[in-house]
């Protein structure tokens, strides 16, 4: 019998999207594996959702309907991702049925009891380790998952001269960042062609549009691989666009909205893949202008920027984490 899949995620406000994306793509990978889809069970404005989905919206359990769909044994694994801790209500389900397989991405508490599979893109230094067991958890950024269209683009190597620029802040934009963006690219610094994302939860749509007068507006966008992939440089946020730009070799400054996104920023700093600014809400216009300027008149530094990032993330992140998930389902219903 196939496994039945049900997604637990979380997104919107301070922490974005991406958990609901990447868990999207997951459980198109593991349909793509010859799993069934159970349904998405999800902590998000309906709204939001609605607009993340497009025309492809499912039927969404909420918190009653997912416990009856457990219940019924109608859900043989359970993904979470989300931000906060989930690892009681897992324990609470498995107490229940024994048979549930659970599998959390970047939970803040690893918990072996909660979750038969872990994993983690890296350590981000501030997980808590409880009943820990080695054997259940994964790490790499081989597990980063991307949406399946930027696999479908091959990345390029950064030019000689930077003609067009792109400013996405994620699908929420928290920080409003994206107008500090903008403010920047108005200078004399950057004579660019500048492509600016409005995401599915804007709050501040109206007045990016307005700042934004005469360079290229883009709101909701359902080509946005294409339209990365033809410009040269981003200034982002540091969420799943940083993964999918380094797919594409594409160098960026990134900004934090939180916490983890400031680990995350910092890691793919390190390893040479982005240059990150700070939070988004202490960077200022003046240095987003400067900083910019400073990477388009470095062209070694912008093509070892991509080498870096495509080293990093090489998109098959969805499909080695499917085959793992599925691998420890077929490994516990052996047993």
């Amino acid at each position: 019998m196939k496994p039945r899949v049900l997604v637990r995620a979380t997104g919107g406000g301070a922490i974005g999207l991406g958990h609901i994306v990447r868990s999207r793509h997951l459980a198109r990978a593991l349909q793509a594996c010859g799993a069934v889809l159970a349904g998405y069970w999800l902590d998000c404005d309906a709204a939001v959702v609605a607009r993340v989905f497009g025309a492809d919206l499912p039927d969404l359990l909420d918190e009653t309907t997912a416990a009856a769909t457990i219940a019924r044994s109608e859900a043989d694994i359970l993904l979470v991702d989300q931000p906060s801790d989930f690892a009681p209500t897992c324990r609470q389900l498995k107490e229940s049925h024994p048979k549930l397989l659970t599998a959390a991405f970047d939970p803040p508490v690893v918990d072996g009891i909660a979750f038969d599979a872990v994993v983690s893109l890296f350590d981000h230094g501030n997980e808590r380790f409880v009943a820990y067991d080695p054997d259940r958890h994964w790490r790499g950024l081989q597990y980063a998952i991307i949406r399946s269209e930027f696999n479908e683009l091959q990345p390029q190597v950064p030019h000689d001269l930077v003609d067009e620029l792109l400013v996405t802040c994620g699908g929420t934009d928290p920080s409003h960042f994206t107008l500090t963006a903008v403010a920047a690219l108005r200078g004399d610094c950057c004579p660019l062609r500048s492509h600016i994302v409005i995401g599915p939860g804007f709050e501040h749509a109206a007045q990016v549009k307005a700042v934004a007068e005469g360079m290229c507006v883009h709101e909701n966008s359902g080509c946005l691989a294409e339209l990365m992939a033809r410009c040269d440089i981003g200034i982002i946020s540091a969420g799943s666009t940083l993964m999918e730009m380094c797919r594409l070799g594409r160098p960026s400054l990134t900004v934090a909205h939180n916490e983890a996104e400031e680990r995350f920023a910092r890691h793919f700093h390190e390893h040479g893949a982005t240059y990150f600014l700070g939070p988004a809400s202490q960077v200022g216009v003046d240095e987003v202008a400067l900083t910019l300027r400073a990477l388009i008149d470095d062209p070694a530094r912008r093509v070892a920027m991509g080498e870096r990032g495509r080293h990093l993330i090489d998109g098959r992140g969805a499909e080695r984490t499917a085959a793992l998930v599925l691998e420890r389902f077929c490994t516990g219903r052996d047993g």
